[in-house]
């Protein structure tokens, strides 16, 4: 939470503005946005790790068989 407000603090310039409480409390995807905000200020939980896999499967099922 402490880096999203440094981030949105930041950002301030572009009408960015974070509400605290639900910054607080966030968990997962969430729109963080302060009321009266000219920016939408969203959470969105990135999952490289699955997007990884599954390229990885993808591409290890396109792969010639060894033997």
């Amino acid at each position: 939470s402490e880096i999203r407000r440094l981030a949105v603090d930041g950002l301030a310039f572009l009408g960015l503005r974070l509400d605290e409480r639900r910054n607080l409390k966030v968990d997962g995807d969430a729109d963080l946005t302060e009321a009266g905000a000219d920016a939408n200020t969203l959470v969105i939980r990135a999952r490289e790790d699955l997007e990884i896999a599954r390229q990885v499967r993808r591409v290890m099922r396109q792969a010639p068989a060894r033997g």
